[in-house]
């Protein structure tokens, strides 16, 4: 089978000019951190302080206000066990995973389901009806180092076939809303995706971005943090205020370009197109569902 996954290889960003709108100091426009968090905000340099790694797997499930300080540490929650069943096979994965829960929305639950949904970064897939129960199974089968067979009788395998589909977005914005982890992403995450979806609409793009309030993936003292994944690659921004967004979406999501100011640093996807199995091949049915993400 020659299909493999198309995972970007992490190019040199281009970089483009000062992030901020023309904006009073203070700003007026915006709503703001409060200064006595804003203040506690760290001015080290935020370049290279990414840990490299090749892919993300979201969970939906809760709030960031409802989340425990440390999930992965929490039995038995979705994440930990996504999380539990990548290093059992560290090794044969052969690369760093990134998992994270992110928000459900108060109207959100997946039609005709018992479960959630998982999403696989910079991939764009959704594999839906995910529970305690099945995720350790179809976690392993996703990182799996051989294809399963066509026809397989495999739960897991039978899952994926039916369960797998791209994401509609072009886009996947992540902001961290982690409150209980750190304040300060737990007040400036609301804030952004706020202003974000605000933009997003007066720009018409709100089925094309999606936007997640995201639990911790690192760098609270840089808050506002934010991971933008589109085109095969995500861009990891820092000290993102409300006054950023509207250039972020006009620069970084319609162009392609990064703001030097808030580079943090960004996906490396190279090893990740050597990965076989349910992420390397297009096996019968999920060949044939996920269509573009995979080339012959």
């Amino acid at each position: 089978m020659s299909s493999s996954v198309q995972v970007a290889i992490a190019a040199e960003p281009e970089f483009t000019t000062d992030p901020c709108l023309t904006c009073d100091l203070p700003c007026r426009l915006h709503p703001q951190l409060p200064e006595s968090l804003a203040k506690t905000i760290s001015d080290e340099p935020m370049d290279g302080s990414v840990k490299p790694y090749k892919r993300h797997i979201l969970i939906r499930t809760g709030k960031g206000t409802q989340w425990e300080e440390r999930l992965e540490e929490v039995p038995d929650h979705l994440a930990t066990l996504i999380q539990d069943a990548i290093n059992a096979h560290r090794d044969s994965i052969g690369y760093r995973t990134i998992v994270t829960a992110v928000e459900e929305s108060d109207d959100w639950h997946p039609e005709g389901t018992e479960g959630t949904d998982m999403i696989v970064l910079p991939d764009m897939l959704r594999v839906s009806d995910i529970t305690t129960g099945n995720v350790h199974a179809i976690t392993t089968e996703l990182f799996k180092p051989t294809p399963a067979e066509e026809g397989s009788e495999n739960a897991a395998v039978q899952h994926l076939q039916a369960k797998t589909k791209p994401l509609t977005h072009k886009a996947v914005v992540l902001v961290c809303v982690h409150k209980k982890r750190d304040k300060r992403c737990g007040v400036a995450g609301p804030m952004l995706i706020q202003e974000f979806q605000r933009v997003l609409a007066s720009e018409g793009l709100t089925d094309d971005v999606l936007v997640l309030g995201a639990s911790h993936f690192g760098g609270h003292k840089f808050a506002g943090n934010i991971i933008i994944y589109q085109n095969g690659t995500g861009i990891w921004y820092g000290r993102v205020n409300t006054c950023h967004v509207q250039n972020i979406v006009d620069k970084t999501i319609k162009e392609g370009k990064v703001f030097k100011e808030l580079w943090r640093g960004q996906i490396n996807g190279t090893d990740a197109r050597k990965q076989q199995g349910w992420l390397g091949y297009g096996v019968g049915v999920l060949k044939n569902t996920i269509g573009g993400i995979f080339k012959s």
